[in-house]
């Protein structure tokens, strides 16, 4: 009968300690949710990034299978259905690293007509803007990672920046940012075969 009254009485405070001390996920209301990720309180996303210096990013959906392309302007901010993913790519000074597009009929074809309304801009590059790229890779530098992703919208390019300060490759500072821009590349190539599907 003791160890009855013992074993209920350790019961009791590990249940009292449990409830006071173990951490919990803050319950994030409508106003939190939407300035936490940037996205309309209605997306969930399973997983985001957000640039600090630019206030643009990136949200993933698994749930409701669309993406939230963060705008620093948040009345631009965009929920996608992951069906209007077309490419991926990242950047490292300019330079694509690593990249995955639609390779379906109807993806195909709107990448084409996406192709050719960016031509012109990529013409158009700042000369001093080339040069300073071309200087981050000769010195062994990077100054900066993008993922560039096109979607099926009229506003079709969206760029998210993991790095956009001069850095040693192979220093902490390229290698996180180079670890978090492979990592969304990945979600995206997931995304894109998928998309491709539907």
């Amino acid at each position: 009968m003791v160890v009855a009254f013992l074993s209920l009485g350790v019961i009791l405070v590990l249940g009292v300690l449990f409830v006071f001390f173990v951490p919990r996920e803050p319950s994030l209301n409508k106003e939190t949710r939407e300035t936490f990720v940037g996205c309309p309180a209605h997306f969930n996303p399973t997983q985001f990034y957000v640039d600090k210096d630019g206030g643009e990013g990136i949200g993933f959906s698994e749930g409701q299978k669309s993406i939230c392309l963060v705008k620093p302007d948040t009345s631009n901010t965009k929920v996608l259905p992951i069906k209007d993913l077309l490419l991926s790519e990242v950047l490292e000074n300019g330079t694509v690293v690593a990249k995955s597009s639609r390779s379906d009929d109807k993806g195909k074809e709107l990448l084409a007509k996406i192709h050719t309304f960016n031509a012109k801009a990529s013409s158009e590059q700042d000369p001093e803007q080339a040069t300073s790229s071309e200087n981050g890779n000769s010195s062994g530098n990077t100054n900066s990672i993008e993922l560039r992703i096109l979607v099926n919208d009229d506003d079709p390019v969206h760029v998210v920046s993991f790095l956009n300060m001069e850095s040693k490759k192979g220093g902490l500072i390229y290698n996180v940012a180079a670890t978090e821009a492979k990592i969304w590349q990945d979600i995206m190539n997931s995304l894109i075969k998928k998309a491709g599907q539907e």
